[in-house]
């Protein structure tokens, strides 16, 4: 039943139906329409879309991709002082990657309380071939050594292919996975060859491709 969606859940200890109800253009529930579908079983598969509202009100400049405001390693917004953090920048995957996040974005807030705006030279971070959103979208020299870059891929690659991050047509970082599907997303680490290769200004692009 394309189209339709469930309005109510009947049963007491356990489910015996649920209302189907036929949906409009703008997606919402026709009751006229509803109907009673026998059922001892429901499953619920959702999607979720970060909540932007807050961010546009205030101008923060967003991510077509994630849908989400666009942050750097600090989880600091286009907007000086205006931070955020889990799936407000991006759906991820895992409740503790939330966490990680969260506890970045409080540090940074707490010392740009403390100390003010902190100025640096910036780099650009960009998806390249097969990726379809990486964040961070822009660092701050000097990168702490363990930043990690989230990304998702485009298309699934169910064979081993490679992650790799360069800057100035080099490859900086090249990581192996057996296998990349847009569902999970990947992290990858910068280390200290990566981060020391870094210099003001430049544009750093992530792409994926098959081994």
């Amino acid at each position: 039943h394309l189209g339709h969606t469930v309005t109510e859940i009947h049963g007491q200890k356990r489910l015996t139906g649920v209302t189907v109800c036929r949906v409009d253009e703008t997606l919402c529930p026709r009751p006229e329409t509803g109907a009673l579908v026998p059922a001892d079983t429901l499953l619920l598969s959702v999607g979720l879309i970060p909540e932007n509202e807050l961010t546009r009100m205030l101008g923060a400049e967003l991510d077509p991709a994630t849908s989400g405001p666009r942050v750097d390693d600090r989880m600091q917004t286009s907007i000086p002082g205006l931070f955020a953090a889990g799936n407000v920048v991006q759906v991820h995957d895992l409740a503790d990657d939330v966490s990680v996040a969260g506890e970045v974005a409080g540090t940074e807030a707490a010392r740009y309380a403390l100390q003010g705006p902190q100025a640096g030279p910036r780099v650009r971070v960009r998806a390249g071939q097969g990726v379809r959103s990486v964040v961070p979208q822009e660092l701050r020299l000097p990168v702490p050594e363990g930043t990690e870059l989230s990304l998702r891929v485009r298309r699934p690659l169910e064979k081993s292919c490679y992650v790799t991050v360069s800057r100035a047509g080099e490859a900086i970082l090249r990581r192996r996975l057996d296998y990349a599907r847009p569902g999970e997303m990947i992290g990858v680490r910068l280390g200290r060859r990566a981060l020391s290769a870094l210099q003001p200004d430049d544009e750093v692009i992530v792409e994926v491709e098959e081994a």
